[in-house]
């Protein structure tokens, strides 16, 4: 499978899995799901029919659907780009609102690699929170393998959040993950604080 543009969903469940050896004797290693520079997957604790008017109609009074993300027996093959993505990304509302849905994001036996034909540092790494975790949200990340990737500008993994509303206990779960042979290189710059914080909310990503 190829991502070659930006994808969101609305349903209410959302499943992207390869067969298994329960299934296929010859699963061995899952499906891979080949990402380009345009490739990537977007969720949010808003529905985009509250973000965005539909003809003018102001729809945020609405109660929206929880809903449910995973990614199951998937081996994730990334590009080497210059401008830094994200396989996937999740919008987080800084305020809490009674509307707003919970969001459940399960990943489960995926591995993760570079293009091989590619010989040099990537910017595209796989998850990032933006601008923040929210209460809404729930990240479980169950027997990911990553390795042989070198990463310039960004992280495998940026989840940033406040400190002082929430802690990650019930809203982060990583169980039985191994990273190995991974290099991230960040300068000064790339670590700036988030424009537009008031000192009292930085966030600790």
């Amino acid at each position: 499978m190829h991502v070659n543009q930006p994808y969101r969903t609305e349903a209410d469940i959302s499943i992207l899995r390869g067969a298994t050896t329960d299934e296929i004797s010859v699963a061995t290693e899952g499906g891979s799901v080949y990402f380009d520079e345009n490739g990537e997957m977007e969720f949010s604790d808003q529905a985009y029919w509250q973000i965005k008017k539909i003809r003018l109609v102001d729809y945020s009074s609405i109660k929206e659907v929880n809903q449910k993300v995973l990614f199951h027996s998937i081996n994730i093959v990334l590009p080497t780009m210059n401008k830094a993505k994200y396989v996937l990304k999740l919008i987080g509302t800084k305020y809490y609102d009674n509307q707003d849905r919970n969001l459940q994001l399960m990943i489960e036996n995926w591995t993760f690699t570079l293009n091989n034909t590619l010989d040099k540092a990537t910017n595209f790494s796989l998850l990032r929170t933006e601008p923040f975790l929210s209460l809404r949200m729930n990240i479980s990340i169950f027997n990911f393998k990553g390795y042989n990737a070198s990463i310039e500008g960004t992280g495998l993994i940026e989840i940033n959040y406040e400190p002082d509303v929430f802690t990650w206990d019930n809203h982060l779960n990583l169980v039985n993950c191994s990273f190995t042979n991974i290099r991230s290189i960040m300068t000064t710059k790339e670590l700036k604080e988030i424009i537009g914080e008031k000192d009292d909310e930085q966030p600790l990503g």
